[in-house]
């Protein structure tokens, strides 16, 4: 049969609460505004590389650190049961699923998990005509709910209800070949600002993945609808047969509630955790591979900057019978400056040109992510359910196959927060794996005729940023 797996999300606006999250902790710290007051310096320098003068202002402290809070709501009640029932039909008989929890330091969230009606499967292989589109309600029944039906069996046990909590989806077939890999960002916000200080910050980013490495899909959420002008003049650009295309998820605190959204204004950050769960749950039917790539300060760097050729290898060695969800990615954190470094914001590929030294340390901190596996994703890993009934199996990627190049100082606002961040100087001078991979850019911009290279259609590109 097919197997549902659906975020769940309750939206109860007095629920909501922002929290700093805590990647190892088994519950979320203390709200927001509470723990503000109280934070140390090195806590809040390991959730934002944040300077000893910003954590002795409470304003700049906290102005540094809201972007970093995630919204926690209250889970559906315990002992909630989730059931499917196939077709609009609400008096056809409702199959039991399993809700799955996640829930930790960094998130908290609901899945509906659901095993369609295997009659209805052989039903379609025998006459080989499977729907375009099938109509699928989630049934929900909380301990409440039963006790004012009188009902004490499962949902598949009772009766036919019409009148139960329902959510109605609409599954998609999908046609079209699998994809290799997708990237899919955390909800950005003010790429304005970002254009005004690097003007081709947020062009370079996304030719680099999509056209120059080859990702088939990226999936950019924003929360104030910042990147829609972006993505049109991306459009409106030279395509070319093979370039990979944008998801776009603007607005999208709005699109999960109300509340979400109000929080957002405050907390950008806070329905990150949800973006994730989005982009994992629709790539299960699209994609190979997906990689959590945050914001454009960050950079993939494949071997020989071939991402096919790494993916495939990666595939192919650990290949088995155990669940390997996700590959750990290891990151090169890079400082402003260093031999041969140039800086100029009005350049193609500034943000790679200008940073040539980096942190002596090589650390962990980004995912690669099989979709079929990995449910439910953090900024940094996959989780398992809280129930530890599932486990997933993880692998290390050695840098020299697969790194994450981290521009940590891009913007003015984060000068010096590489060696705040490291607690050493980011001395070790450019490698020559990174010079190449600039290099190779550079390249491949100056041969496909994109503006702003050496002077190319750059008025035009000027011009379409101040009126477009």
């Amino acid at each position: 049969g097919l197997l549902l797996h659906a975020p769940v999300l309750w939206d109860d606006n007095a629920g909501w609460t922002p929290h700093l999250p805590c990647q190892d902790c088994p519950r979320p710290s203390r709200p927001f505004e509470e723990v503000l007051p109280e934070i140390t310096f090195l806590e809040a320098r390991r959730l934002s590389r944040m300077s000893p003068e910003e954590h002795a202002s409470i304003e700049k402290r906290g102005e540094r650190l809201r972007r970093y809070a995630k919204c926690f709501g209250r889970p559906l009640p315990e002992g909630t049961q989730v059931g499917c029932r196939l077709g609009a039909n609400t008096n056809a008989t409702i199959t039991e699923g399993t809700l799955l929890r996640f829930s930790n330091g960094e998130l908290l969230h609901d899945f509906a998990q659901c095993l369609v009606d295997s009659r209805v499967i052989r039903q379609w292989k025998r006459t080989q005509k499977t729907p375009r589109r099938l109509t699928l309600d989630l049934v929900f029944a909380t301990p409440e709910d039963r006790d004012r039906r009188g009902r004490d069996g499962t949902l598949a046990e009772g009766a036919p209800d019409g009148d139960m909590p329902t959510v109605r989806l609409q599954l998609c077939r999908v046609d079209r070949p699998w994809q290799q890999a997708a990237f899919c960002t955390m909800p950005l916000h003010r790429l304005d600002r970002l254009e005004r200080e690097l003007p081709w910050a947020m062009d370079d980013w996304l030719a680099y993945h999509l056209d120059f490495l080859g990702f088939d899909q990226g999936d950019v959420y924003d929360v104030d609808g910042s990147f829609a002008p972006i993505l049109a003049r991306r459009n409106r650009g030279r395509r070319k047969k093979g370039q990979g295309k944008v998801a776009y998820h603007g607005h999208w605190p709005k699109r999960l509630s109300q509340a979400m959204a109000a929080l957002s204004a405050k907390h950008p950050g806070c329905t990150e955790t949800w973006a994730y769960a989005h982009c994992l749950a629709t790539h299960r039917a699209l994609s190979r591979w997906v990689v959590i790539l945050h914001s454009p300060d960050e950079y993939l760097g494949p071997g020989a900057n071939n991402l096919t050729r790494t993916l495939h290898k990666i595939a192919v060695d650990h290949h088995g019978d155990d669940p390997v969800g996700l590959f750990y990615i290891k990151n090169k954190q890079w400082a402003l400056g260093g031999p041969a470094a140039h800086y100029d914001p009005a350049n193609r590929g500034a943000v790679l040109t200008a940073a040539r030294s980096r942190d002596r340390v090589v650390r962990y901190g980004y995912a690669l992510l099989d979709p079929g596996i990995c449910l439910c994703a953090g900024p940094h890993t996959c989780h398992r359910e809280s129930t530890d009934v599932r486990h997933i199996f993880v692998q290390d990627i050695p840098p020299e196959s697969l790194v994450m190049h981290h521009y940590v100082e891009m913007l003015e606002r984060d000068r010096g927060s590489c060696e705040h961040f490291a607690d050493e100087p980011c001395d070790v001078e450019d490698d020559p794996s990174a010079s190449r991979l600039t290099s190779a850019f550079l390249e491949f911009l100056r041969s496909s005729g994109a503006p702003g290279v050496d002077g190319q259609d750059e008025g035009k590109a000027v011009d379409e940023r101040e009126h477009g």
